[in-house]
């Protein structure tokens, strides 16, 4: 659901579609929680905990002289 950045009126439009339409609004929200659900402080430790490993796998590979650079 995207309206024109302060435009109100889109805006009060696009909130009385989901009241009318109470299925799309429920399958909205579902989407919702789905896709916030990565972004919980226990998921996102595990994606630097990735990203820290990655990196140090990948220094561990560089020479000395690369590091310094």
């Amino acid at each position: 659901m995207l309206v024109p950045a302060g435009d109100a009126y889109a805006l009060a439009r696009a909130v009385h579609r989901l009241r009318d339409d109470p299925t799309r609004a429920k399958r909205l929200a579902a989407t919702g929680r789905e896709r916030v659900a990565g972004y919980t402080a226990a998921a996102m430790a595990a994606r630097y905990r990735r990203w820290y490993a990655e990196i140090g796998a990948h220094m561990t590979g560089l020479s000395q002289g690369d590091r310094a650079k």
